[in-house]
């Protein structure tokens, strides 16, 4: 049998840092910001807040390079939505 489970009973471990200080430490680190739209080709940040996602299925260069993801404010249910190793 198949467990799920619920994403809203998972800890936000960025919920206690501001906006301003997470870009900070991006930028610290130096990754790239990308947008879901984009290839990355270097350590980046995927920006996927707030895109009435449902679903979210990563491009080749994005499951190689992403350290961090945004996809809060989205639809998303499940793991599974976002798209699996």
């Amino acid at each position: 049998a198949e467990s799920t489970v619920d994403l809203a009973t998972i800890a936000d471990p960025w919920a206690e840092v501001s906006d301003e200080d997470a870009l900070a430490r991006i930028k610290e680190e130096d990754w790239e910001v990308i947008e879901v739209e984009n290839e990355a080709a270097a350590a980046a940040q995927l920006n996927a807040k707030d895109q009435e996602m449902q679903k979210f299925q990563p491009k080749d260069g994005q499951r190689r390079w992403l350290v961090a993801a945004d996809f809060s404010e989205n639809q998303l249910t499940s793991v599974k939505a976002l798209g699996g190793p």
